[in-house]
């Protein structure tokens, strides 16, 4: 369970989400990627046992942009419910989760995509960007300040 975030300044337009990033993650089955800003951000995480599956919550806080609560319950390492910005989804049908706080309300997408051997650090998250398509796709959708 953590905490990764990276910024970086491309050269053109910034995309949150993509060149912006806060991950939270809960072992190797859940990770929550959002556009939330590095700066002026807060973000918190709990886990109980992982040996009992129990799971764990947290949130996400940005002063202009609000807040995302988020809770995992497990019953097993990779099933259980996820629920993030008050919907719940199925952790079996995939562990990753985006989330958006750029629109009017958060919006968030559930990914099923291979997690394992992926390294909860910048550098074993940001091939994910380029491997998994779904990524780009969601936050350039998603409207932009």
């Amino acid at each position: 369970m953590g905490i990764v975030d990276w910024s970086e300044k491309p050269e053109g337009p910034s995309t949150p989400g993509v060149d912006e990033v806060k991950v939270l993650y809960f072992g190797d089955s859940v990770i929550v990627w959002s556009d939330f800003p590095t700066s002026n951000s807060a973000a918190s995480i709990a886990y109980a046992s992982k040996e009992d599956h129990v799971g764990g919550g947290g949130q996400l806080i940005n002063n202009e942009y609000g807040f995302v609560e988020f809770r995992c319950l497990f019953d097993t390492e990779t099933t259980g419910t996820a629920t993030i910005a008050d919907q719940t989804y199925d952790i079996s049908k995939g562990g990753l989760f985006l989330v958006s706080i750029r629109g009017e309300q958060p919006k968030v997408e559930q990914v099923d995509c291979d997690l394992s051997g992926v390294k909860m650090t910048e550098q074993g998250l940001k091939p994910l960007i380029d491997s998994e398509p779904a990524i780009k796709k969601f936050f350039t959708a998603t409207p932009a300040e």
